[in-house]
């Protein structure tokens, strides 16, 4: 087994005991099962995103832009925002779970989507690394880095999605997916701007600035998620959202 391989396992182990512990502790037993079926459906999501829309789509724009212009590259950045988070939301469509939301699982649900996302995800990227020579031959403790990003953005994921699950109606559901849309993108614009060399700074330094801003922004979105919980537990809040 390859180095990425054994990340990758680390880090699924880390998402699924730290936050599926955390979820599972805040869910009452049970409702516990819808969890792990909307975990288990959300697993492939990623690969379709990107192999049946996300590729396709950038086919389309190589045929209208150069590879190598920052107009291209500023227009890659919507392709995770708009493909990931309408295709996530794919389990509201199941009746069964559909009705099985109320107001006080809608964000328990969010996290669980995110997490089943995100861990397909990092299994998706594994796969495309181990892929690449010099990545390939490394030793799992190279991908420190790696380990902790998905990690991260598995829970992060979950914050995205949890904008647009805890409103219903059309006239909320449409801006709140959008609303999870802008905080996706805002989460990975800093990558766009170190593909263009913004401000003459380094490589290496972007590196850093933007392992710090993950961090930040998990740090952010966890406020995020804090809030929509303390707002749910206010009685009657969303009660006809």
């Amino acid at each position: 087994m390859q180095g990425i391989h054994i990340a990758a396992a680390i880090a699924t182990f880390l998402s699924l005991g730290i936050i599926g512990t955390l979820l599972l502790w805040k869910t009452p037993r049970k409702d516990w099962n819808p969890l792990f079926i909307i975990i288990l459906l959300e697993l492939p999501m990623s690969l379709f995103a990107f192999y049946l829309i996300r590729l396709p789509l950038d086919k389309l724009l190589l045929q209208i832009f150069s590879p190598f212009t920052d107009r291209y590259r500023f227009l890659t950045t919507f392709y995770a925002p708009l493909t990931e988070e309408p295709i996530k939301l794919w389990v509201l469509l199941i009746p069964w779970l559909f009705h099985r939301i109320n107001i006080k699982n809608r964000i328990n649900i969010a996290v669980a989507i995110g997490v089943g996302f995100g861990i397909g995800e990092l299994w998706m990227l594994a796969h495309q690394f181990s892929k690449v020579p010099s990545i390939a031959q490394l030793p799992w403790y190279s991908f420190g880095g790696y380990i902790q990003e998905r990690f991260l953005v598995c829970f992060m994921h979950g914050a995205f999605t949890a904008s647009a699950i805890i409103f219903f109606r059309k006239k909320f559901f449409i801006p709140a997916l959008l609303l999870g849309m802008f905080l996706h993108y805002l989460g990975n614009f800093p990558i766009f701007l170190a593909a263009i060399n913004f401000g003459g700074i380094r490589t290496s330094d972007w590196k850093i600035i933007i392992s710090l801003w993950v961090q930040l922004y998990f740090l952010l979105m966890l406020g995020f998620m804090g809030y929509l919980l303390y707002k749910q537990r206010k009685k009657g809040h969303w009660r006809n959202a």
